[in-house]
Formats: structure tokens, C-alpha cells, sequence
């Protein structure tokens, strides 16, 4: 949502996943020297809009004016074996959802590694061209500049986990 702060205490532990996939927002603070722990088997593979179980995200935002200062992400899932993320913000591999979110599938980043043009006509956040290489009309909630753009300080991404990805902003 747009205007939103979320606060972690001093040495404060949480286990949770802030995921936000559904529409481009504005103006989100996370902050605060707490630990955010992704530690919980998913229950559904990833649903465009709603979840991205299947890639074990800790933060996923899309939008503008986002910035993330002081926390420590974990993953102390098991299971999650070798594949999983840390914090993604305007991750460019990642489409905004269709609506309804079974039209075109899930998108699964295989289809992109194993599959040739053209793709599913699914619309990119903030990159110039969808996924099927038509234009992108809508920058809304986009970064147009570094001052509207994602701002990442002091940030720590720990996995015991080989294939983590660390902090894409």
C-alpha cells in the first residue's frame, strides 16, 4: 500500500515475508534493527499478484520511494533448499499481475532460461517493454530518477544456504 511504515524493534525477531506483487505503490518505509526471518515451508507455488512462494522472497516490492534501512533478513528454512531471495525491489524478472491471475499462468522464470520469444503477453512494472517486447504505457509509481528510487543502508542479508540471492534494489 502507499504511504506505509513498518517498524522493527531494537534486536526484535519476526518471522514473516513482506511481499507486495499486486500493483506498483509510493512511498514505503521499512526500518527499525530487527531480524526478518523467512522461516516457513510455502504452502502454494506463486501466484502473479497475491504470493511468490515458489521463489521464497523475504521483501518483494514494486514502486517508488521505497527504502529499507537497519534490518538483518534471514532464512532459516531447511527446506528451502538451494533457491530463495533476500529482498528484491523492482525486480526486473518479476511482471505485475494479470488480472485474473490464471490467464496467462504463472510466470515462472524457466520460461524465460529454457523458452524463446515470443512470451506471454504479461505487463512489466517500470522496464520500457513487456514481456512481449510491446512497449510498457504505464510508469506509474515508477522511479523516473535516483531521488525516487530505491534507498538500501545497512542492510544484511545472512543465508546458510548456497543459491540465496542477496539485495537486488
Amino acid at each position: 500500500m502507499d504511504d506505509t511504515e513498518v517498524y522493527f524493534e531494537q534486536n526484535s525477531y519476526v518471522k514473516a515475508r513482506i511481499i507486495q506483487t499486486k500493483q506498483k505503490v509510493n512511498n514505503v518505509l521499512i526500518r527499525g534493527y530487527g531480524v526478518l526471518d523467512n522461516a516457513y515451508s510455502p504452502t502454494d507455488y506463486d501466484i502473479p499478484g497475491e504470493s511468490d512462494d515458489g521463489s521464497r522472497q523475504a521483501i518483494h516490492i514494486l514502486g517508488k520511494n521505497i527504502e529499507i534501512s537497519g534490518l538483518s533478513i534471514v532464512n532459516t528454512l531447511k527446506e528451502c533448499g538451494e533457491f530463495g531471495y533476500a529482498l528484491n525491489i523492482n525486480a526486473n524478472w518479476a511482471p505485475v499481475a494479470v488480472s485474473p491471475a490464471d490467464s496467462l499462468g504463472v510466470f515462472e522464470a524457466g520460461e524465460l532460461q529454457n523458452g524463446n520469444p515470443p512470451y506471454k503477453a504479461r505487463p512489466a512494472h517500470c522496464q520500457d517493454f513487456n514481456m512481449d517486447d510491446t512497449p510498457n504505457t504505464d510508469f506509474t509509481n515508477c522511479p523516473t530518477s535516483q531521488n525516487d528510487g530505491a534507498k538500501v543502508s545497512f542492510v544484511k542479508a545472512i543465508s546458510w544456504q548456497m543459491g540465496q540471492d542477496g539485495i537486488n534494489a
